[in-house]
């Protein structure tokens, strides 16, 4: 009689947003990987937003992400989601600590601070989104950058922006790239990385503010710089 054998699961535990976990619950679909770095794999899924991460523990918390206690993430294999789990080949990685991606709510910011701000970063004209939509070149394209920090200052502070989140829930998929596309639905829903967040608190004085600008201005080679010019124009609107 033949022996049967079976390669063991590897199981990593991931800190993730709530929004993640509960597209992890549904059922199990094929995700097709969109790019693969040391630090990070995305990949594209009928579920959320349309893409989930798997994010070394350096790499930018995206709210899409699913936080590996691991710095590299090299995941051969077909990718499945759902069940409970996003499976790479034999590796299973499941939600452990629940993270939140959601911008709080806040007052509006200190006009010093803002004034601040302006001294390092242009703010971005977000008078004609569309415009910025899709607009320049890689994963995330710094006009869509833009919009996702003025969304998350909208959440923080309140300011009417339905017109800019009907053009990304209605039109990001058909005119930017894919994360790109869910990264602009999640800050249409108020979520943002932490980068973002340490700079809203700046803005309101809870914590000094070059620090919070370095921090934002490190992610990506464009983006943080676009994320800050963004966020800094719903500052200035609030």
């Amino acid at each position: 009689m033949a022996t049967v054998t079976t390669t063991p699961t590897v199981t990593f535990r991931a800190s993730v947003p709530l929004r993640m976990r509960q597209a992890l619950s549904g059922p199990p679909c094929r995700g097709e990987v969109l790019a693969r770095f040391p630090s990070a794999v995305y990949v594209a899924v009928p579920q959320a937003f349309g893409v989930i991460a798997v994010l070394g523990r350096d790499a930018v918390r995206l709210p899409c992400g699913l936080v590996v206690p691991a710095a590299n993430v090299d995941l051969p294999g077909d990718v499945v989601m759902g069940g409970g789990a996003l499976r790479f080949g034999d590796v299973a990685i499941r939600p452990g600590r629940l993270v939140s991606a959601v911008v709080a709510r806040r007052p509006p910011p200190q006009r010093a601070r803002v004034r601040a701000a302006q001294a390092t970063v242009d703010p971005a004209d977000v008078t004609d989104p569309r415009q910025l939509l899709g607009r320049g070149a890689g994963l995330t394209p710094e006009g869509d950058d833009v919009l996702a920090g003025y969304l998350a200052g909208a959440a923080a502070y309140g300011i009417p922006a339905d017109d800019m989140r009907t053009l990304v829930n209605g039109e990001a998929a058909s005119r930017t790239t894919t994360l790109s596309a869910a990264l602009l639905r999640h800050a249409a829903a108020g979520e943002a990385i932490p980068q973002v967040d340490g700079l809203l608190d700046a803005l309101d004085g809870r914590r000094p503010l070059d620090p919070a600008l370095a921090e934002l201005f490190a992610v990506g080679h464009t983006s943080g710089a676009a994320l800050a010019s963004g966020v800094v124009a719903a500052a200035i609107a609030a």
